[in-house]
């Protein structure tokens, strides 16, 4: 019920750039090539709702990640990639629909071009298509503003 207000109360002020909780901050999401080939860090904030990696990733090539830290979808609820059942007692969140349906809920989410795919704190994917490695924690999609933590996700693309 909190988060179905909440929610309500950002939408209506989002027009002013503000939440309940104070003027917004942009999420501190960033990537870091390594010093291999085809091997980067991101750190990727809970509020980034798809982040734009900028790594590209051509269609047939597998993409590899390892994450750790924590983070939550909203307040008193905290994991790891993995993530869990809706809410901070299992209970759901109403009336909304994760990013990643049948991924769970706060689990660390990848999509290339139109592919969504679970990832957990450790996956591996082959791309369908070609296209930039957008990562998320999933979420319902506008709900992003209580969110919280980060995680360290390290990707590698084989060549």
């Amino acid at each position: 019920m909190r988060k179905s207000l909440v929610l309500l109360a950002c939408l209506l002020l989002s027009a002013c750039g503000t939440t309940p909780e104070g003027p917004k901050e942009p999420p501190a999401s960033k990537v870091e090539a390594s010093t291999l080939e085809n091997e980067y860090t991101v750190v990727l904030d809970a509020r980034s709702e798809w982040f734009n990696t900028g790594i590209h990733v051509r269609k047939g090539q597998t993409v590899d990640f390892t994450a750790s830290g924590s983070w939550g979808e909203s307040p008193g609820v905290t994991r790891t990639a993995n993530g869990g059942q809706a809410g901070m007692f299992g209970s759901g969140y109403w009336g909304l629909q994760p990013i990643v349906p049948g991924a769970p809920w706060g689990s660390l989410v990848g999509k290339i071009g139109s592919q969504e795919f679970p990832i957990g704190t450790l996956g591996s994917v082959t791309a369908d298509n070609g296209g930039i490695l957008q990562l998320s924690i999933n979420d319902g999609l506008g709900a992003f503003h209580d969110n919280h933590g980060s995680l360290t996700v390290k990707v590698r693309v084989e060549p």
